[in-house]
């Protein structure tokens, strides 16, 4: 099975929301005495609309089912910078180094 990554669009902001919420909390959990919690807008459907707008938002696909996101933010400099990666707790997930197969 192979892992694509694609342009997410608006009619994705909410599973992604749901995706990043899910996996953030989780971390938090394990690392921040038991609290849930993320970067400001992990959680809200709207934030990922905005994050669309000002960013390069990209939507990580397996087997046509979104199971995380990046987000990759473009300074005035054209310096590229990743802003954000999160993935869905999957049961199994695996990834070869060179063609990203299952």
């Amino acid at each position: 099975m192979k892992v694509f990554v694609e342009k997410a669009n608006i009619d994705d902001a909410e599973l992604l929301a749901e995706i990043q919420r899910d996996s953030f909390d989780d971390e938090s959990r394990t690392f921040n005495n038991n609290e849930p919690g993320g970067p400001e807008g992990y959680d809200s459907i709207d934030s990922q609309i905005e994050f669309m707008k000002q960013a390069h938002y990209y939507k990580i696909l397996k087997a046509n089912e979104i199971v995380g996101g990046l987000i990759v933010y473009v300074n005035d400099s054209l310096v590229y910078n990743l802003g954000r990666i999160y993935l869905k707790k999957l049961r199994i997930l695996h990834l070869d180094r060179v063609g990203m197969n299952q």
